[in-house]
Protein backbone atom coordinates (compact mmCIF):
# COMPACT_ATOMS: atom_id res chain seq x y z
CA UNK A 1 0.00 0.00 0.00
CA UNK A 2 2.87 2.45 0.82
CA UNK A 3 4.47 1.79 -2.65
CA UNK A 4 0.84 2.64 -4.55
CA UNK A 5 0.99 6.03 -2.07
CA UNK A 6 4.23 7.07 -2.95
CA UNK A 7 3.86 6.06 -6.82
CA UNK A 8 0.76 8.58 -6.78
CA UNK A 9 2.73 11.28 -5.33
CA UNK A 10 5.76 10.77 -7.65
CA UNK A 11 3.48 11.08 -10.28
CA UNK A 12 1.46 14.03 -9.39
CA UNK A 13 5.18 15.89 -8.70
CA UNK A 14 6.10 14.98 -12.16
CA UNK A 15 2.53 16.50 -13.64
CA UNK A 16 2.84 19.62 -11.62
CA UNK A 17 6.68 20.06 -12.55
CA UNK A 18 5.59 19.57 -16.57
CA UNK A 19 2.46 21.18 -16.54
CA UNK A 20 4.05 24.19 -14.49
CA UNK A 21 6.89 24.83 -16.92
CA UNK A 22 4.72 24.80 -19.61
CA UNK A 23 5.16 21.57 -21.21
CA UNK A 24 3.55 18.87 -22.09
CA UNK A 25 3.84 15.86 -24.33
CA UNK A 26 2.65 17.43 -27.13
CA UNK A 27 3.96 20.70 -26.93
CA UNK A 28 7.68 19.18 -27.91
CA UNK A 29 8.51 20.34 -31.53
CA UNK A 30 11.22 18.22 -33.78
CA UNK A 31 14.41 20.66 -34.17
CA UNK A 32 14.67 22.03 -37.80
CA UNK A 33 18.25 23.37 -39.09
CA UNK A 34 19.98 23.96 -42.28
CA UNK A 35 21.26 20.81 -43.43
CA UNK A 36 19.23 18.55 -41.66
CA UNK A 37 17.88 15.46 -43.64
CA UNK A 38 14.06 15.19 -43.66
CA UNK A 39 11.28 15.20 -45.74
CA UNK A 40 12.55 13.90 -48.44
CA UNK A 41 15.64 15.74 -49.10
CA UNK A 42 17.80 18.48 -47.35
CA UNK A 43 16.23 21.08 -45.76
CA UNK A 44 18.10 24.79 -47.10
CA UNK A 45 16.05 27.89 -44.88
CA UNK A 46 14.11 27.81 -41.85
CA UNK A 47 11.97 30.55 -40.52
CA UNK A 48 12.27 32.34 -37.43
CA UNK A 49 10.51 30.32 -35.11
CA UNK A 50 12.32 27.19 -36.34
CA UNK A 51 8.97 24.81 -37.74
CA UNK A 52 8.82 25.66 -41.30
CA UNK A 53 10.82 26.38 -43.90
CA UNK A 54 11.88 24.77 -47.38
CA UNK A 55 13.05 21.54 -48.41
CA UNK A 56 15.18 20.58 -51.95
CA UNK A 57 15.77 17.65 -53.69
CA UNK A 58 19.27 15.79 -53.21
CA UNK A 59 18.99 15.13 -57.31
CA UNK A 60 18.41 16.94 -60.05
CA UNK A 61 15.21 16.00 -61.76
CA UNK A 62 16.50 16.46 -65.03
CA UNK A 63 16.98 19.32 -67.60
CA UNK A 64 14.10 20.71 -69.58
CA UNK A 65 12.47 24.22 -70.67
CA UNK A 66 10.23 26.08 -68.22
CA UNK A 67 6.58 24.72 -69.07
CA UNK A 68 7.91 20.97 -68.84
CA UNK A 69 10.38 21.97 -65.90
CA UNK A 70 7.23 22.12 -63.66
CA UNK A 71 6.24 18.54 -64.59
CA UNK A 72 9.92 17.50 -63.69
CA UNK A 73 9.96 18.99 -60.46
CA UNK A 74 6.72 17.52 -60.02
CA UNK A 75 7.31 14.01 -60.94
CA UNK A 76 10.58 13.57 -60.85
CA UNK A 77 12.26 11.65 -61.17
CA UNK A 78 13.25 11.40 -57.41
CA UNK A 79 15.28 10.36 -54.79
CA UNK A 80 14.36 7.22 -52.72
CA UNK A 81 13.34 9.36 -49.90
CA UNK A 82 11.71 12.07 -52.09
CA UNK A 83 9.46 9.39 -53.76
CA UNK A 84 7.59 9.45 -50.32
CA UNK A 85 6.41 12.99 -51.45
CA UNK A 86 4.03 14.23 -54.24
CA UNK A 87 4.11 18.41 -53.78
CA UNK A 88 7.85 18.65 -55.29
CA UNK A 89 7.68 22.06 -57.18
CA UNK A 90 10.20 24.29 -59.04
CA UNK A 91 11.44 26.93 -56.11
CA UNK A 92 10.80 30.57 -57.03
CA UNK A 93 13.39 33.38 -58.39
CA UNK A 94 14.06 34.67 -54.13
CA UNK A 95 14.07 30.74 -53.07
CA UNK A 96 16.56 29.65 -55.78
CA UNK A 97 18.59 32.65 -54.35
CA UNK A 98 18.80 31.02 -50.87
CA UNK A 99 19.42 27.30 -52.43
CA UNK A 100 21.96 28.45 -54.58
CA UNK A 101 24.02 30.48 -50.97
CA UNK A 102 23.36 26.45 -49.57
CA UNK A 103 24.78 24.52 -52.59
CA UNK A 104 27.56 23.26 -50.70
CA UNK A 105 25.08 21.75 -48.07
CA UNK A 106 22.57 20.46 -50.48
CA UNK A 107 25.12 19.57 -52.82
CA UNK A 108 25.14 17.50 -56.36
CA UNK A 109 24.68 20.70 -58.04
CA UNK A 110 26.12 21.39 -61.49
CA UNK A 111 27.62 23.93 -62.82
CA UNK A 112 24.93 25.44 -65.06
CA UNK A 113 21.50 27.21 -65.30
CA UNK A 114 18.77 26.31 -63.23
CA UNK A 115 15.32 27.12 -63.56
CA UNK A 116 12.86 29.33 -60.90
CA UNK A 117 9.07 29.55 -60.80
CA UNK A 118 8.94 33.29 -61.40
CA UNK A 119 7.91 34.67 -64.80
CA UNK A 120 9.46 37.77 -66.28
CA UNK A 121 6.53 38.56 -68.68
CA UNK A 122 4.44 35.79 -71.22
CA UNK A 123 7.63 34.63 -73.11
CA UNK A 124 10.58 34.83 -70.22
CA UNK A 125 11.36 33.35 -66.42
CA UNK A 126 14.16 33.81 -63.64
CA UNK A 127 16.67 31.40 -63.88
CA UNK A 128 20.36 31.14 -61.43
CA UNK A 129 23.27 29.91 -62.67
CA UNK A 130 25.28 27.67 -59.88
CA UNK A 131 28.87 28.62 -60.63
CA UNK A 132 29.16 32.01 -60.27
CA UNK A 133 25.37 33.10 -58.67
CA UNK A 134 24.21 34.92 -61.55
CA UNK A 135 20.70 35.30 -61.97
CA UNK A 136 18.87 36.37 -65.00
CA UNK A 137 15.69 35.93 -67.00
CA UNK A 138 15.73 34.02 -70.16
CA UNK A 139 13.59 32.31 -72.87
CA UNK A 140 10.98 30.24 -71.44
CA UNK A 141 12.17 27.64 -74.29
CA UNK A 142 15.70 27.58 -73.21
CA UNK A 143 17.11 24.28 -71.45
CA UNK A 144 17.66 24.64 -68.11
CA UNK A 145 18.18 22.56 -65.22
CA UNK A 146 15.95 21.38 -62.58
CA UNK A 147 15.57 21.13 -58.73
CA UNK A 148 12.41 20.67 -56.64
CA UNK A 149 11.82 21.98 -53.32
CA UNK A 150 9.16 21.65 -51.13
CA UNK A 151 7.22 23.12 -47.97
CA UNK A 152 7.46 22.29 -44.68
Amino acid sequence: MKMRHCNTILYLAYMVILLGSGCSKDSVKPEFYIGREFGGGIVFDVSADGQHGLIAETIDQGASNWEDAHLLAQNGPHSEAGKAFTDWRLPTKDELVNLYHQKDIVGDFVNFWYWSSTEYGSNLAWEQHFDDGAQTTTTKIAINKVRAVRDF
